[in-house]
């Protein structure tokens, strides 16, 4: 399994870069003024990828959003209409509600703060502006 699209951040990125974080870092996206849930599953879009959904609040922790994705290393997640599709570091993440096909790739994260105050910001990038000559 492979990333949709050369910008796309996968899980491994994602995972290497929570690593990095202090624990408690929290963690939101860089539009939608919502951050992230820490629930990850099959991409409706595009059932080989994987899902990252997200709430409004309580904010999650580094710590909180790295369980989950080292979860998923390894596992298998059901398509939309069948099949079985096997998840794992090279695998892309979009942001979406569990079901929906919004099109959005997780592309960047940026850390900020300073000690005693950090989190990281997850950007994101409409699918479709990826091909603009603009």
């Amino acid at each position: 399994m492979t990333k949709y699209n050369a910008n796309q951040l996968t899980l491994g990125d994602l995972i290497d870069a929570l690593e990095k974080m202090p624990p408690k870092a929290t963690l939101i996206f860089d539009r939608f003024g919502l951050c992230p849930d820490g629930s990850l599953d099959s991409y409706r879009g595009y059932y080989d990828q994987l899902a990252l959904g997200y709430r409004h609040h309580p904010v999650m922790t580094a710590e909180e959003l790295l369980k989950s994705a080292l979860s998923m290393d390894g596992a298998t997640v059901y398509g939309w209409k069948g099949g079985e599709y096997r998840v794992d570091r090279s695998t892309g993440i979009f942001v979406a509600e569990t079901g929906d096909a919004t099109q959005t790739m997780l592309v960047a994260i940026k850390r900020w703060g300073s000690p005693g105050y950090e989190g990281a910001t997850f950007c994101t990038e409409q699918e479709y502006n990826l091909f603009d000559d603009e």
